[in-house]
């Protein structure tokens, strides 16, 4: 008689090998999605501290833009809210703050006026001295015409439209102005409340050469006596104006200040491998003094 008892021995050993092998990839499964699931909440977790370090370096930029509204009525690169890669480091966390000057920029809310040739003109300067597409110029100013307040929207309160329908800051929701030399013009615009012109203490001689209507050497020595002296005042920038351009050249009416109200405040924050950007748009409100955030984008990577 055949003795089956190892063979049976031999089969239960391979069920019992077969189960603890399902067991055990169950137990590697179950260990994974646990493993994920604390990375998860530790990087969720790490979420959370970067976008609370990096509203510490909004407020801290917004407390030196307060503090300037109460120091004078110009602003210049040379204050103390105009912050360049400003870092702080913690043990384990280093954050970077750099505020940009909006009204640096040409505000193409400006060709929504009742005498627009003046802004279209620099526009059109503009767009040339950066090498943008020379049909942009039609482009926009067709879609702002488009937004032309009459007395009754003005009445309303609805003169900004454009300011409130769409930002073009950087150009991206405009289907046009989509290849390399489109974007040349995006780091010299901006969509601004149609009040704001340009600030002729922190605009490049990109933008101050194309508003001014002058050529690129005047536009360059004006920005050398203005980073010597700021100007305090429009008369101090007429006064610049005359000396390199000559009597017949004049500041636009409407379209040239030497003091701004909206700001970009970037940040960046690295901590356990990830690395939190944000932009916040703010404004100085001068009936209250106070800094405002008017729009806030931000993502994480890593």
């Amino acid at each position: 008689m055949i003795d089956r008892r190892p063979r049976e021995a031999g089969f239960a050993l391979v069920n019992v090998l077969v189960i603890l092998l399902a067991l055990s990839a169950v137990a590697v499964q179950l260990l994974q999605d646990a493993t994920r699931g604390t990375e998860n909440v530790r990087m969720s977790r790490t979420a959370d501290q970067l976008e609370l370090f990096s509203q510490a370096g909004v407020a801290f930029a917004t407390r030196l833009l307060e503090r300037d509204m109460k120091a004078g009525d110009s602003d210049h690169r040379g204050e103390a809210w105009a912050l360049d890669r400003f870092r702080a480091e913690t043990a384990d966390t280093a954050v970077t703050v750099t505020v940009r000057d909006l009204e640096a920029r040409f505000n193409l809310n400006l060709l929504i006026s009742q005498a627009p040739s003046a802004p279209e003109a620099a526009l059109r300067a503009l767009i040339d001295a950066t090498g943008a597409a020379p049909e942009l110029a039609g482009l926009l100013v067709a879609r702002h015409a488009a937004f032309q307040p009459g007395p009754a929207a003005v009445d309303r309160g609805l003169a900004d439209r454009t300011y409130l329908d769409g930002d073009l800051t950087h150009l991206g929701s405009f289907a046009p102005l989509v290849d390399d030399r489109a974007r040349a013009l995006a780091d010299h615009v901006a969509v601004l409340p149609r009040g704001r012109g340009v600030n002729a203490n922190t605009a490049d001689a990109t933008v101050l050469g194309a508003v001014l209507g002058i050529e690129a050497p005047a536009a360059a020595a004006m920005v050398a006596l203005r980073d010597r002296s700021p100007f305090e005042t429009v008369t101090d920038l007429e006064a610049a104006l005359t000396a390199v351009a000559g009597p017949e050249a004049v500041v636009p009416a409407g379209l040239l200040g030497v003091s701004s109200n909206w700001f970009e405040i970037e940040t960046e924050v690295t901590l356990d491998g990830l690395t939190h950007r944000a932009q916040t748009m703010v404004y100085r409100d001068q009936t209250s003094d106070e800094v405002v955030v008017f729009r806030r984008q931000a993502d994480v990577t890593g």
